[in-house]
């Protein structure tokens, strides 16, 4: 999602006309943008609730104080950071579906693949994080 500021600048530069005719530009300045990958959303089927945006170093346009910094022993806390609330929900609940299993017929000996098959198990498990996939 991005999010943008959306403001209308009034350019009629006769003050005559003012009454009569309308000049107009509208500007979108970006404020920030977030990530919410589809799977989290999938399994959930709701989200909810006040996410940090991802924002650029520099908000153009935009005049901001100095950020205000605590004055206890902790770090300094950054008042400048953009917010949003946000409720999504998938209606209706979209069903689960079971894992894909990718076993193809293969030509290697039934010993190497139990191995690849073994080996597979245990680094996975070793690495959770990580996206492993054998191809013998």
């Amino acid at each position: 999602f991005d999010l943008y500021d959306e403001i209308t600048l009034d350019i009629l530069n006769d003050e005559r006309q003012r009454g009569t005719d309308v000049h107009q530009r509208t500007e979108k300045k970006w404020l920030g943008s977030l990530a919410i990958p589809f799977s989290t959303l999938h399994a959930r089927s709701r989200i909810e609730g006040t996410f940090q945006l991802n924002k650029p170093l520099v908000l153009l346009g935009y005049h901001l104080p100095p950020p205000f910094t605590s004055t206890s022993s902790s770090s300094p806390v950054d008042s400048h950071n953009v917010y949003i609330q946000l409720f999504i929900s998938i209606e209706p609940t979209l069903s689960v579906l079971p894992p894909i299993s990718e076993k193809f017929d293969s030509a290697e000996d039934s010993q190497l693949l139990e191995r690849a098959s073994q080996w597979l198990k245990t680094i996975r498990e070793r690495f959770p994080s990580r996206n492993y996939m054998t191809t013998a």
